[in-house]
């Protein structure tokens, strides 16, 4: 497995496995193709380098969009979105995308 930045050309296919991931039976949420992808890049677009992808076989699996803003002395990251393919869950994914 890669972690690797997000570019926008992996926000379709990102779109694609949220909506795949919210479809299933713990959220149970209905998303467009499109929303997915507007709201994806409503968020690439605040920091593109707080997002990255999860490729394994040259297939994204997983993602992180996030963004960080300075709070006091420290920085602080809010994660807006994380999301596995459930075929890939259980592999620390999530963990090395975090």
């Amino acid at each position: 497995m890669e972690i690797i930045n997000c570019t926008e050309n992996n926000l379709e296919e990102c779109a694609y496995l949220l909506v795949q991931v919210y479809s299933e039976l713990e959220y149970g949420e209905e998303w467009d193709s499109k929303n997915a992808y507007n709201y994806l890049e409503r968020f690439y677009k605040i920091e593109p380098s707080g997002c990255f992808v999860a490729i394994e076989n040259n297939q994204l699996v997983g993602a992180i969009f996030s963004y960080s803003y300075p709070w006091q002395s420290e920085t602080l990251v809010y994660i807006q979105e994380l999301f596995v393919s459930s075929s890939q869950r259980n592999k620390g994914i999530a963990k090395s995308l975090l």
